[in-house]
């Protein structure tokens, strides 16, 4: 009863601010992997350590599912650093540190394909007010997608 009535609440504060479903933009962009869940992290990981990129760690959804006795497909997620890029960001919008540093997650669908998943650019525009022309979103958004790219062949 409390559940429905939160969600029915936040339906309302939507709808007052004129926000609707339609209106807001497709968060994030899946690429299909040729490797499974561990190889495509594990390819993932080389290119950061290649670049320089700083990982803050790696979190196993599917081994955090067990330990509460659940069962769940392979999923994992990378969280990683955006260097000067990122920094920029939360100078320019501090809300931004809510989606950083930045990750990509690696799973499996229920046919058994791999997908990379992360956000758009766009998406961290909208989401902090930042403007169009923001080259650090841009730029960010360029490296994780030229990262995924090279990581699912």
């Amino acid at each position: 009863m409390k559940k429905t009535f939160l969600v029915l609440c936040f339906a309302g504060v939507l709808l007052h601010a004129g926000i609707s479903q339609a209106a807001l933009p497709e968060s994030h962009v899946s690429l299909q992997s040729k490797h499974d869940v561990g190889l495509t992290v594990e390819r993932i990981k080389r290119m950061l350590k290649q670049t320089s990129v700083r990982i803050y760690g790696i979190i196993d959804y599917q081994e955090l599912a067990e330990t509460h006795g659940r069962n769940i497909r392979p999923m994992q997620a990378i969280l990683f650093s955006g260097g000067q890029d990122s920094v920029q960001l939360v100078q320019t919008s501090p809300t931004a540190a809510l989606d950083l540093p930045l990750r990509v997650l690696v799973h499996e669908d229920k046919k058994g394909v791999v997908w990379i998943t992360y956000h758009k650019a766009h998406f961290l525009i909208y989401q902090h007010g930042l403007t169009e022309n923001n080259v650090a979103a841009w730029r960010l958004a360029d490296g994780i997608y030229s990262l995924v790219k090279k990581a699912a062949r």
